[in-house]
């Protein structure tokens, strides 16, 4: 039978909405940086210049974050107490003797419920653009030999995959 902590349970009841936004922020970076990727395709392949980086950069997926998460957990907690015993008594007298045995056995059972349930609302304030991300990081990104150099720098704020 699984057994958990419950500062464990509540610590991730608590964390794991939050958690969850950063590891969603971290999918925008991904996208954008494939964004970046296939512009680079489209480059070599039309030679494009300053007007194609700068029309792509602007129609590149916008990031707004916004979630309303209920979440909930309900554990069973059972507890089983059991005390027994017994004794024996034997009584001899010449040819004669007598015995007996006894014992005895008590169980008791208590099944209670714990529910912890926490509701929230995460929203990042503002709209983020590619474009935005890319000048606030301060990564140029105005000439097609820019573009292998920013998106290495791109892929270094996110996780590598296991």
């Amino acid at each position: 039978m699984a057994q958990a902590d419950l500062k464990d349970i509540i610590n991730t009841l608590f964390t794991a909405p939050v958690e969850a936004s950063l590891m969603a922020e971290e999918g925008y970076r991904r996208i954008w940086i494939e964004w970046l990727k296939k512009l680079a395709k489209i480059l070599d392949g039309t030679g494009g210049g300053k007007d194609l980086i700068e029309s792509h950069l602007d129609m590149a997926p916008v990031m707004k974050f916004e979630a309303a998460i209920d979440v909930a957990i309900t554990m069973r907690i059972v507890t089983v107490k059991e005390t027994s015993g017994g004794g024996g008594l034997g009584l001899a007298v010449g040819p004669f003797q007598a015995s007996g045995q006894f014992g005895f056995s008590n169980q008791n059972t208590s099944d209670s419920t714990l529910s912890a349930r926490a509701r929230y609302q995460l929203s990042n304030t503002n709209e983020q653009t590619l474009r935005g991300y890319l000048a606030d990081a301060g990564i140029p990104v105005t000439k097609k030999e820019e573009l292998p150099a920013a998106i290495e720098k791109m892929e270094a704020t996110v996780a590598k995959e296991a």
